[in-house]
């Protein structure tokens, strides 16, 4: 079973905070009260039912912090491809 993701999340980036939309969290936490399980909930608004629980039981709105790009593997030989490609130019035509 494939979950979807935060739009706003994957939208945003470099350690920024996200907040998820205020609407979404409180129609989570409004159907849980009115007896939805949490797999309904997830159901509903294509999330994991974990997710769907802990936005069911915050009683704040939860806020996301996303993690700051990793560098590349690359990164220590980029000076020496940059040389080879100097060196020896290969196109595709």
């Amino acid at each position: 079973m494939q979950y979807g993701t935060l739009e706003s999340a994957c939208r945003s980036g470099g350690g920024k905070s996200v907040k998820m939309e205020g609407a979404n969290w409180i129609d989570i936490r409004s159907d849980r009260q009115r007896g939805l399980s949490y797999t309904e909930i997830a159901r509903k608004y294509n999330i994991d039912p974990r997710t769907a629980k802990k936005y069911a039981q915050s009683e704040t709105r939860p806020v996301y912090s996303l993690s700051a790009a990793k560098p590349s593997k690359l990164d220590p030989y980029k000076e020496q491809i940059a040389i080879w490609l100097e060196e020896a130019p290969y196109s595709a035509e």
